[in-house]
């Protein structure tokens, strides 16, 4: 074989592996392009699911505890009130037993 046809061989070589290589690398960028917008899809209804979740609880919840917290505050009234009457109720019978026990006599026997 002479210098020329060697020469052919080689650019022929070269010319099917960088064919081939072009060929495998568009395929692996392919599949990672693939791989990558998968990825994102998923990202993305785990994305819209917390963010219908986040939306349900700031619906649902937020009228739930401000309803609660003004129950809180209603028996903590009404605590308050009992609590005062009955203190106030506690000193008008003290009063009226401590004046009882002074008008009674004092029995000795």
């Amino acid at each position: 074989m002479t210098i020329e046809a060697w020469k052919h061989r080689s650019q022929c070589c070269c010319l099917v592996l960088l064919t081939g290589g072009g060929l495998w690398l568009k395929y692996v960028v392919d599949q990672q392009l693939k791989s990558k917008d998968t990825a994102i899809q998923a990202l993305e209804s785990v994305i819209k699911i917390k963010d219908a979740h986040v939306a349900s609880l700031q619906g649902d919840t937020a009228p739930a505890i401000v309803e609660s917290l003004r129950d809180m505050r209603r028996h903590a009234n009404d605590a308050t009130e009992e609590a005062l009457r009955l203190s106030a109720q506690l000193a008008d019978l003290s009063a009226k037993h401590k004046r009882a026990s002074l008008e009674l006599p004092v029995l000795t026997l």
